[in-house]
């Protein structure tokens, strides 16, 4: 999937409505099996437990009624290539593009107007790439794909682990943890 996943790295179902693609650590840095997060049982506990309290490179691939949920972690050190494409009731998500052309879901075309701003503006990353019609799922986002159509949302924010609630009280409380 991509230059941050590796031969080790797993993509595991859990429970029966979600799908895990790459690797999940705590706070301390240990290895999480992605199994034992199926005691979160309503699809939004186990986003907000994994955005909250984990940390890592993956994509996480939900099923809540009609509706299919891509989160891509925040991952500062690489991501998951995530890149989509819905439009007349009908999309992919991948993170290989050359699939989506091989299964003719997509024609390869330029975006002039956002390869231009994206050689005026190299370090500001959009959503738009450089292929019309295709848009990159960035780094802490969901994307939500219902009937009613295709929408984005802001999912991991900072200030879960800089807020007040994650302070420390004490040098020494900061220092045992």
């Amino acid at each position: 999937l991509s230059d941050c996943l590796r031969d080790t790295d797993v993509v595991c179902r859990i429970g029966g409505d979600a799908c895990l693609i790459g690797e999940v650590f705590d706070r301390d840095g240990k290895t999480v099996d992605p199994t034992s997060l199926a005691i979160h049982h309503k699809p939004e506990q186990l986003r907000d437990y994994l955005l909250r309290q984990l940390w890592g490179c993956y994509l996480l691939l939900q099923v809540d009624g009609a509706q299919m949920i891509a989160t891509l972690s925040p991952a500062a050190a690489g991501n998951v290539p995530c890149v989509y494409s819905g439009n007349n009731r009908r999309g992919f998500l991948t993170s290989d593009i050359s699939l989506a052309i091989e299964a003719e879901c997509y024609e390869r075309r330029v975006d002039w107007e956002s390869l231009g701003h994206r050689l005026l503006y190299p370090g500001i990353k959009p959503q738009n790439t450089a292929l019309a019609g295709l848009k990159e799922l960035l780094p802490g986002t969901s994307l939500r794909v219902e009937p009613s159509g295709v929408s984005l949302r802001q999912a991991w924010s900072p200030w879960y682990f800089v807020g007040p609630s994650a302070r420390h009280a004490t040098a020494a409380e900061a220092a045992q943890s």
